[in-house]
């Protein structure tokens, strides 16, 4: 029963994130999940300390290099090709065609992870009973039942839409205003993503404000409508690009 649960609350939590790009997208994406195994979950050949960074690693390493690269893992993918390779295998030892799907995610039980997508990698896989090998390419999410789906939603942002992390950016984070930096809130992405890489706004809806050579100050009065408006009209202004001057906006 334990099980089940768990397993119901991720597919409420995978709901929640749908809705959450539905909005953020006004409409334009939305996922179709299809959740495997149909019931339970899979065991798969290796343990958590197998795939994991765990505090082992900090302990067995031998030089600082290590130690850090191991503290800096901790709660993070280690052995990402043989962690989504026998996930990826699992699924289709029970019937799925995994090559048919546009991105997999796979939920592990166990402690607290970040959540960590990747890009595109070529898995080698054997069908399902049998025979010559096959590769597929996906993008790859792997959270944990303690994620929670805003960092669900993060990792997303990364795998499909080629999203950045805002939290790295030194005195340009956005902080609580972008769920690409805070992870653990619930904001929408900034008109940065929304605009410049998943091209969601409409051609009238971002405005630039362009600055001759040499001009310092520029005054313009703009009605912006917030972001998070369920639905804005085609003339409606959801942000500004500034020009910043060399080409930069």
């Amino acid at each position: 029963p334990a099980l089940n649960t768990l397993r119901t609350n991720e597919q409420a939590e995978f709901d929640d994130v749908s809705e959450f790009f539905d909005e953020s997208s006004f409409d334009q994406l939305s996922f179709n999940y299809t959740h495997a195994p149909n019931n339970g979950w899979y065991q798969l050949p290796g343990t958590y300390d197998d795939y994991m960074w765990t505090p082992a690693d900090v302990a067995a390493a031998t030089t600082p290099a290590e130690t850090q690269a191991a503290q800096d893992g901790q709660d993070l993918v280690q052995d990402f090709m043989g962690f989504f390779t026998d996930a990826l295998q699992a699924a289709t030892n029970d019937g799925f065609n995994v090559g048919n799907f546009d991105q997999v995610a796979v939920v592990i039980i166990g402690p607290f992870h970040r959540g960590t997508s990747f890009g595109s990698a070529n898995f080698t896989l054997t069908p399902q009973g049998g025979g010559a090998d096959f590769q597929v390419s996906l993008p790859c999410v792997v959270v944990s039942t303690n994620t929670g789906w805003s960092r669900t939603a993060h990792e997303f942002g990364h795998a499909f839409g080629g999203f950045s992390d805002l939290y790295t950016a030194a005195n340009r984070r956005m902080m609580n205003w972008d769920i690409m930096d805070c992870t653990d809130c619930t904001n929408q992405t900034t008109g940065f993503h929304k605009e410049i890489r998943a091209g969601w706004f409409g051609p009238n809806q971002v405005k630039t404000i362009s600055r001759p050579q040499g001009t310092t100050q520029i005054v313009d009065n703009t009605t912006l409508v917030p972001l998070e408006e369920d639905n804005p009209s085609a003339n409606d202004v959801l942000a500004l690009k500034l020009d910043v001057g060399g080409g930069l906006f």
